[in-house]
Parts: C-alpha cells; structure tokens; sequence
C-alpha cells in the first residue's frame, strides 16, 4: 500500500454539472413562477450555491493503515477515520466513512495516475 496519497483539487466537472442544473432549474421556474418570485428563486440558488462553495473540503486523503485513513480538510484540520465502503460510478468515486459524510471524488480531481491507484482500490473493498 506503498504511495497512497491523494492531493484533491477543486473540480471543474461538477462545477459545469452544477451549472448546468441550476440552469434548468431557473428555466423551469421562469415557465411557471411570476418575475418577482423567480427573483427571490435565483437569489435563494445562488445563496445556496455560496454557502456550499465555501464550506471546509476535503484537499488530502492518505493511507494509514488496514482501513485507517487521514483527511486533511482545507483550513489545515486533520481527522482520522476508517472506509467502510468505496462505490465507483466511472467519472466519479463515492467514498463513505465510519464518521464522517460521504466523499465525492470527480476524475478531474486527481492526476490520471492517482485516479487509476483510486479506481484500483474501489475494486478492493
């Protein structure tokens, strides 16, 4: 288990996801809802939409030992915590620990190298 170290960046495929989705929403709601209640709608996406941009992530994950993992969270917190399961969905990886929430890690997250190391381990457990 040499070498599992995973360096995450921010990741640009949820982000057009993410985009995308709030785009078909305000569509919908501009077909259905009157001006000033769209208005209120896109404000309340676009508060939402910050509030979670700027949450603390998860920027490091690395191997401990067995199950034992480390999360180093982006104001420089480290937790230790164990995998109890890890779902590959091929562009994206779903990661559950034991206390922590679940983790989503796109393709465009880690280097190609990285990612492959992380498909691997998803067959493992």
């Amino acid at each position: 288990m040499a070498n599992r170290c995973f360096q995450l960046q921010r990741s640009y495929l949820a982000l057009v996801l993410q985009l995308v989705l709030c785009s078909v929403i305000i569509a919908v709601l501009a077909m259905t809802l009157s001006l000033w209640l769209l208005c209120v709608a896109v404000l309340g996406l676009v508060l939402s939409y910050l509030y979670f941009y700027y949450q603390d992530r998860i920027i490091q994950l690395e191997y401990l030992d067995q199950q034992d993992w480390t999360l180093t969270s982006q104001k420089q917190k480290v937790h230790r915590d164990q995998i109890k399961k890890i779902i590959d969905h091929g562009l994206y990886i779903i990661i559950f620990f034991e206390q922590h929430p679940p983790l989503a890690i796109w393709c465009d997250q880690l280097d190609w190298p990285d990612w492959k190391r992380l498909k691997v381990l998803a067959k493992l457990y």
